[in-house]
């Protein structure tokens, strides 16, 4: 009975070996238990739509063969679409470089210019198109409109020119994006949840046409760089940071889900607009907030419960609390608190290098940290942990910090009550004679060797304050690290005149480096670009499948990081590596990672497993190995096209596409129990075959809609209800081996209208994305 399920599944989802197929997974290895076959069978591609997805998009590289000439390894990707169709999918789309043959092939012919180009070629034109244009958001609208025609080309020109298209990309100019966004809106992409889909997430995310997604980035908006509550429009920073994982850490584009929670927003400009794509209302603020990020964060889970989920631009009272409430159950971490940090801290690393001093001197640093929102303490405390790993202890290592928001420096002078304790933990002590001061007073007094910022308030260090960190040290490090641009608190060029081009310069955004007339660098403006940072957290947690992301983890980055610069250029005050080279980087980042997950006793693959041994008996192997596994050349997006093969639709799947319709069918598998909530020892025998085939193909234990002879209130009732949730079990026929009790969310007994025999049930619609269960 097994083989013919796994022959109809085959069938059904087109994935039959032939010689113009991709191979199905592998069943070799079925498990030996009775009851464990549903998940082992259920593994392989389901619906017509989402095995076509997963095939063609290049989602997983083992479902690809590939056509070896010579040396040359090139993908055969199968699709089912032609002509127009084919043309307009920009996942499969390669402009005037689809070649002859495939013309003919796949009803293209007529449809394109006559010229055959390479994709080296295509991508030549469009860099010297963007080189051409000066206007940086007419660059970013051009690579969108490219990305949305032509992904492939996209990436071919943002993996080749990474360091030159990243500032396009992402931030700065991506801040001009979210601004923009509803008038600028022409393609969605990613995935958009509201409070207006309170209770239906968990179906919704069967709407996403990708089974295997490894990173899922998601914002609300509520403080969307330094630009504040942009609410929809956050939108365009998560698409910008899935294009960097691509970019960075390799990952497959289809493998990478931008998502946006629009609880509403309180920009009045917003509110008042009509062109606004948003939820036009004040956002939704304590537990009914929370509600709507666990039930995405459910719904994420329960979908790809091996993915990445990197929480992006959320205002500070809800960032870190969030991470609080998730870090230990989810695969989770938060770029702005933890990204920033460990990016900071190997600022800090490389700046120490500048002076020819080692990680072990941070204790003796003294910083004055601008800002005390969700980043900046993160930096704080990402520098302190750095501190009591080299020996100091956590009260003398705070002691090194002086904090100020926008009411001055933090003290314990304040007002009972006023400071969230995560702030308290850095105010000075009342007896200190500081508490008034100001910024340029506190610098004078205390002599600081660093300056942060993380304000997002513009330019608020003057010359005097700039010139008193010259006079503090030798080399002072001044890293004003707001985005964008324009709300940096100083620039390359004020910093180096102010200190004599003595300053080690890091910034959030990108500057130009200071030159003197001949056109000799005078300081090196440094970027502390996260990008070094989350695609190799973001690969090393994926590939290990790291649960939770410690903050040991992000320290173990932030050094390996710091590793990458060369010694040559430390004596030229540079303090980050190549971004060109971010994929080796992203590696190195990954690997670290992993290595401290490793000694947190996390081996949560068998591969890991195997390798612990020798994680105090070999590390040089261990590295060589773990190499091997993040490097995988099956698992790395290179942007090249692929050969298209068509395959049309088989006998099976004609008729279960979008949509079953599903009578009395002979029990080829063991039956389905479904069971009333209220009455779980109260088992209703279903079409067991047809239902349990409908389980196979999809993967889950789908929500159906039920009709009866007569379509009395009943069944009315139960179709208004679809969100309630049953308790299915698999077993031998007439028996239950076990059960699994799913907290229903509404009171509805199924056995009102079910009735205790399947010969009241007539017909079963099962609407594939509607899930209950796994």
């Amino acid at each position: 009975r097994i083989q013919r399920v796994i022959r109809l599944v085959s069938r059904s989802s087109g994935s039959c070996r032939n010689q113009y197929s991709v191979p199905c997974r592998d069943f070799s290895a079925l498990p030996q238990s009775d009851g464990e076959w549903v998940s082992a069978v259920a593994s392989s591609p389901t619906t017509a739509k989402e095995a076509e997805s997963d095939e063609y998009r290049g989602v997983n590289p083992s479902n690809d063969f590939s056509e070896r000439k010579g040396d040359h390894c090139r993908k055969i990707s199968v699709t089912r679409k032609l002509g127009k169709d084919l043309l307009n999918d920009p996942y499969l789309n390669k402009g005037t470089a689809f070649p002859g043959h495939e013309r003919e092939r796949l009803h293209i012919r007529g449809l394109l210019p006559a010229a055959e180009m390479s994709l080296t070629s295509q991508y030549r034109g469009v860099m010297a198109k963007i080189r051409a244009e000066p206007n940086p958001f007419k660059k970013w609208l051009y690579l969108t409109g490219l990305q949305d025609r032509n992904e492939t080309l996209f990436y071919k020109c943002l993996c080749s020119h990474v360091a030159e298209l990243a500032p396009i990309v992402y931030t700065p100019t991506v801040a001009l994006a979210c601004l923009n966004y509803s008038s600028i809106f022409r393609r969605p992409r990613g995935m958009f949840f509201s409070a207006r889909d309170r209770h239906q997430m968990a179906s919704m995310v069967y709407n996403w046409p990708v089974n295997e997604v490894e990173v899922v980035v998601v914002t609300d908006g509520s403080r969307v760089l330094g630009l504040g509550d942009l609410g929809l429009h956050g939108m365009g920073v998560v698409m910008g940071k899935v294009d960097l994982y691509v970019a960075g850490g390799g990952f497959y584009p289809a493998r990478t889900l931008p998502c946006v929670i629009d609880v509403g927003t309180n920009n009045p400009q917003l509110l008042g607009s009509e062109e606004y794509l948003g939820v036009q209302r004040k956002r939704i603020e304590g537990k009914g907030y929370l509600d709507l990020v666990d039930e995405f964060m459910d719904a994420v889970k329960l979908r790809w419960p091996k993915a990445v989920i990197q929480f992006e631009d959320f205002e500070t009272k809800h960032a870190e609390m969030l991470l609080k409430r998730y870090r230990n159950h989810f695969r989770v971490f938060n770029d702005d608190i933890q990204g920033t940090a460990a990016t900071a801290l190997a600022a800090v690393y490389g700046a120490l290098g500048v002076r020819g001093k080692g990680p072990e001197a941070i204790p003796r640093e003294k910083f004055v940290v601008c800002g005390a929102g969700s980043a900046g303490l993160g930096v704080a405390n990402a520098l302190v942990r750095a501190m009591v790993k080299h020996g100091a202890s956590e009260a003398a290592a705070r002691q090194q910090f002086y904090v100020f928001d926008h009411h001055g420096l933090i003290t314990a002078a304040r007002p009972p009550g006023s400071l969230a304790p995560s702030v308290a933990t850095f105010a000075r002590p009342k007896g200190e004679r500081l508490s008034a001061s100001s910024l340029l007073e506190v610098i004078e007094e205390v002599k600081p060797t660093a300056l942060i910022g993380l304000t997002g308030a513009g330019k608020m260090w003057g010359a005097d304050v700039l010139a008193a960190m010259g006079r503090s040290c030798d080399r002072p490090m001044i890293f004003p690290m707001s985005n964008p641009t324009d709300r940096a608190e100083c620039t390359a060029l004020e910093a180096a005149e102010a200190t004599q081009n003595r300053a080690i310069f890091a910034s959030g955004s990108p500057f130009e480096d200071v030159l003197d007339a001949a056109g000799n660098r005078l300081m090196k403006a440094n970027q502390s670009n996260n990008f070094y940072i989350f695609p190799g957290v973001g690969l090393g947690a994926a590939a290990g499948q790291i649960l939770p992301i410690s903050d040991e983890q992000l320290l173990a980055a932030a050094e390996a990081l710091a590793a990458c610069t060369p010694p040559e250029a430390l004596k030229e005050g540079i303090i980050f590596p190549p971004l060109q080279n971010i994929r080796q980087i992203s590696s190195k980042v990954a690997m670290a990672v992993i290595k401290q997950s490793m000694r947190e006793g996390q081996a949560n693959t068998p591969a890991l497993k195997k390798l612990m041994p020798l994680l105090h008996t070999d590390e040089a192997q261990l590295d060589l190995s773990l190499q091997m596994i993040i490097s995988d050349p099956n698992q790395t997006f290179i942007p090249d096209y692929s050969s298209l093969v068509y395959r049309g639709l088989g006998r099976a799947e004609t008729h279960m596409n979008d949509e079953l319709t599903m009578t009395a069918v002979e029990a080829i598998l063991t039956p389905l129990v479904v069971c009333p909530p209220a009455a779980p020892e109260r088992g209703v025998l279903l079409a067991g075959g047809a239902l349990c085939m409908a389980v196979v193909c999809h993967q889950v234990f789908p929500l159906f809609e039920f009709e009866n002879s007569d379509g009395g209130d009943d069944v009315q009732k139960a179709n208004a209800h679809r969100r309630s949730r049953a308790v299915a079990v698999m077993g031998k026929k007439g028996q239950m081996r076990g059960t699994k009790r799913v907290e229903p969310v509404s009171s509805l007994h199924l056995s009102n209208f079910l009735g205790d025999a399947d010969d009241t049930l007539h017909t079963i619609h099962i609407r594939f994305g509607s899930v209950a269960s796994k």
